[in-house]
């Protein structure tokens, strides 16, 4: 897709940040090397858009994919905020080791705090993986660091891959309503346009649901269409959440869905004019077989 040029990667990642004014933008499946070429053009920008601090979290010690992005290959997680250096508050980064019953690759969680429109926020970002309880047990432990941060009294913008679709009742711990036990909403739960069920009719307000971003085809693991990621919101502090994803054209995928969606999604604060916006998107080791890849 990029003709073997990592400039031409970055140039274009920063060229969809831009488009979408994207105050917040977390990355899964990211080499260290991707993240530096974002962090080093971004930190200092003067011109031609805004700058981002940045914070790095890495899950896999080594990837042999992430070769391609230099010698450091370690393989992770990075969560960008609009602002100087200073705008995420490097001293509150934490990385936490999920469960991992049934083996496999090891995920975390990577929050921090910074700040959204001149407001503290807690941004965790997550990727979860398909395996055994794998799901269950993971989604369990951020559910609950998430409600801790909000219980500090923090708004907390949760965003992230978690392979599975909105009604699974794993994903029970996060969401505040449809059965859920959380303090979360989801930015595309109020699309009628993906309503759909008894559990879910056009007359509710807010359902499980929301735009897909996944398919079988690029997602061998997808059970079907369907939506996997997700930008949450703590529910107390954010109003007015709406989504969107950005769909994609890939040699390796016969539809506009393209290996999952770039998502993005806003609200505004409960309690003064507070407007974060997150993007959350998923990047593979390009340029591997299957080039950029977003969404699983």
């Amino acid at each position: 897709m990029y003709q073997g040029s990592k400039t031409a990667w970055r140039d274009n990642m920063i060229h969809m940040m831009d488009y979408w004014d994207a105050d917040l933008l977390m990355t899964q499946e990211m080499c260290y090397g991707q993240w530096t070429l974002l962090r080093d053009e971004l930190g200092d920008r003067s011109s031609g858009g805004p700058a981002y601090d940045s914070v790095w979290g890495a899950a896999l010690a080594e990837n042999p994919g992430c070769a391609k992005w230099g010698a450091d290959t370690r393989y992770g997680l990075a969560t960008f905020s609009k602002g100087r250096a200073g705008t995420i508050d490097q001293s509150t980064r934490s990385v936490t080791i999920l469960p991992n019953p049934a083996g496999g690759e090891q995920r975390i969680l990577l929050c921090a705090k910074t700040t959204v429109a001149g407001r503290g926020v807690r941004a965790c970002n997550t990727h979860i993986d398909y395996r055994g309880d794998n799901p269950r047990a993971q989604v369990a432990q951020v559910a609950a660091i998430g409600r801790q941060y909000a219980a500090q009294g923090d708004p907390v913008v949760l965003a992230g891959d978690f392979n599975m679709f909105p009604k699974d009742v794993r994903m029970d711990p996060l969401y505040d309503h449809g059965g859920g036990t959380g303090i979360f909403q989801e930015v595309d739960e109020n699309d009628k346009s993906h309503f759909s069920g008894t559990d879910c009719p056009q007359s509710a307000d807010r359902c499980r649901s929301g735009e897909e971003t996944a398919e079988p085809v690029c997602s061998p693991r997808a059970d079907g269409r369907g939506k996997i990621d997700y930008i949450f919101l703590s529910y107390y502090w954010f109003t007015t959440v709406r989504g969107a994803t950005l769909r994609l054209a890939h040699r390796a995928c016969p539809t506009t869905i393209c290996c999952g969606g770039l998502r993005h999604g806003s609200g505004k604060g409960h309690r003064q004019e507070f407007q974060p916006q997150a993007r959350t998107d998923r990047l593979n080791r390009w340029p591997s077989e299957r080039g950029m890849r977003l969404g699983e």
